[in-house]
């Protein structure tokens, strides 16, 4: 499972996180299992030209605070005939590898 990708800035724009993305896209594939992100808004273009859909967002904000900061969910589903949600691996508000969900996203990786 894949929890975080990072580029350093240094080396942003020169593919890497594509490339490092299309490998867990396709270990994902070779397992049968959906794929699901979590996007920054540095990699929500990258996840959507790779085919991903967002399917819903989460929000993140402490208690007392008029600030908060939107995070989309996306999911990639492998090629066929499966269903998100239905025996590929995902759960829905259950822990799945050590992420959680609320019920309200998808929560998985690779």
């Amino acid at each position: 499972m894949l929890k975080i990708l990072l580029c350093h800035p240094d080396y942003q724009r020169r593919g890497a996180g594509t490339a490092l993305t299309r490998w867990g896209i396709k270990q994902a594939a070779r397992l049968g299992l959906c794929t699901t992100v979590f996007a920054s808004p540095m990699g929500l273009n990258l996840y959507k030209k790779l085919g991903f859909k967002e399917i819903d967002r989460f929000r993140v904000q402490l208690e007392g605070d008029a600030e908060y900061l939107e995070i989309p969910a996306l999911v990639l589903k492998p090629k066929g005939n499966l269903e998100v949600g239905s025996g590929s691996g995902m759960m829905y508000g259950q822990e799945v590898g050590g992420m959680y969900g609320s019920g309200r996203e998808t929560v998985a990786a690779w």
